[in-house]
């Protein structure tokens, strides 16, 4: 199975201000986004994202979280045609970040803005159900036996929070669905935003509950990470056997940052099944200097005996 992840795509609607209120935690958003956060990416390498999608043919695209910046109604309006537009290239499976869940106002047009892009099948969501009731979302591919899970840390939070939080009920549903999954011999790769390890981010833009997921995978299993949420690539380990599982941290897909862990890319993963063994190779673009194309970067490989 091919799997490309991106994350952090903060899509930003400037025409909405004045539309909906920005007297909340917008304001400090609006600030933020004029005096720092402008400089720093550019809209059009989703574009050229796009086009490297065609070239490369992945079986689906992960997206894992911050689809929208503020939540204005009108960002989600745009992350739907561009996600639509990206469905029409390969599936596309998203989970929802911080940013998505702004304000409370947000849950309800993520829900019916993003929800039908939670599963590659494309299934409706309820809109009577908590955010949280949905998850874990898992796709299975039988023919490559990869399972995908997709996880919710989105929950509006104060004004200089980032924090995500899964809750207690999707954490013993996703112990279920891991020990299920592992008890078939599928390959299990985890969809979440928030971090699922310690010292990527801050406590105030961490997942409050990640000691409660750690204990939960270590007893469980699971093979893969993919997240974001830092901005920050992340791959660990580089290369080898795997005792454990593997941790993608892709940066934000939008991003001109000149520092290379910072710069906009995304990964490109293969996952195999031969002789008993599961085989994964990861390729890692990152956007050039002429930000006009994806260059193939780094690649890693692990193997890991079940």
């Amino acid at each position: 199975m091919r799997i490309a992840h991106i994350s952090d795509i903060h899509l930003f609607c400037s025409h909405c201000i004045g539309h909906e209120s920005i007297l909340n935690k917008r304001l400090i958003g609006l600030a933020n986004w004029y005096l720092r956060r402008r400089r720093k990416v550019d809209f059009r390498i989703l574009d050229i994202f796009a086009e490297k999608m065609q070239e490369l043919e992945p079986d689906v695209l992960c997206i894992t979280g911050d689809i929208v910046h503020l939540g204005f109604r009108g960002e989600f309006e745009r992350a739907r045609k561009w996600l639509k537009g990206l469905r029409s290239i390969c599936p596309v499976k998203i989970v929802p970040g911080n940013h998505d869940a702004y304000l409370s106002e947000c849950i309800p047009r993520i829900k019916k803005s993003l929800g039908d892009f939670f599963s590659i099948k494309g299934a409706e969501i309820s809109g009577k159900a908590a955010l949280e009731e949905i998850f874990p979302v898992v796709d299975v591919d039988e023919k490559s036996r990869v399972a995908l899970i997709g996880l919710s840390t989105a929950t509006p939070t104060g004004l200089i929070h980032a924090t995500g939080c899964l809750g207690e009920g999707q954490i013993q549903r996703l112990g279920g669905v891991l020990k299920d999954l592992g008890q078939k011999g599928l390959f299990r790769v985890i969809l979440i935003h928030h971090p699922p390890i310690h010292g990527c981010v801050s406590k105030r833009r961490g997942l409050i509950d990640l000691d409660g997921l750690e204990k939960l995978v270590d007893k469980t299993g699971a093979e893969a990470f993919l997240f974001g949420h830092s901005h920050k690539r992340l791959v660990a380990p580089s290369n080898g056997n795997l005792s454990k599982r593997i941790y993608l941290n892709a940066p934000s897909i939008t991003s001109i940052s000149k520092d290379p862990v910072k710069r906009a890319g995304f990964f490109l993963i293969d996952i195999d099944r031969k002789d008993g063994e599961w085989n994964v190779a990861c390729k890692d673009f990152t956007l050039g200097e002429k930000q006009d194309s994806f260059i193939s970067g780094k690649d890693h490989f692990w193997s890991l005996c079940q």
